[in-house]
């Protein structure tokens, strides 16, 4: 199973929608996103909103393939930085329901599981 790292406060119900297919373990944690990472550094993906996601943490965590962005924009990361570890990144707007969210978050995370390595640059966020 592939870890969730959840640094950030969310509807419970995205983490039981990710560990309800089987596929994912999800840790919600609260605090200090680079002792998060540090502490979580065999997470495969990560689901921030407001944290600031720094070369720094993305280091820390050399598991790391993917950091989807619960909310619109991609200004609290640094997506220059984790697309040159080949890091994928994607955005999911808050303006939908938190149910939706974890739906979208889990095929986001499907996504770059079934296409990578070999998805393009097009599909990039």
């Amino acid at each position: 199973m592939k870890k969730v790292l959840i640094p950030t406060k969310l509807n419970p119900a995205v983490k039981a929608m990710l560990e309800n297919t089987g596929n994912y373990t999800a840790v919600i944690a609260e605090g200090d996103i680079a002792a998060l990472a540090k502490e979580h550094s065999d997470a495969w993906a990560m689901i921030v909103r407001s944290e600031k996601v720094t070369p720094e943490v993305i280091d820390a965590m050399p598991s790391l393939k993917l950091i989807v962005r619960a909310g619109s924009g991609f200004d609290t990361i640094n997506t220059k930085y984790a697309r040159s570890g080949i890091i994928r990144t994607s955005q999911t707007p808050m303006n939908v329901p938190a149910t939706a969210m974890g739906i979208s978050s889990n095929e986001t995370l499907r996504f770059a599981r079934s296409s990578w390595p070999s998805c393009s640059t097009s599909c990039r966020a």
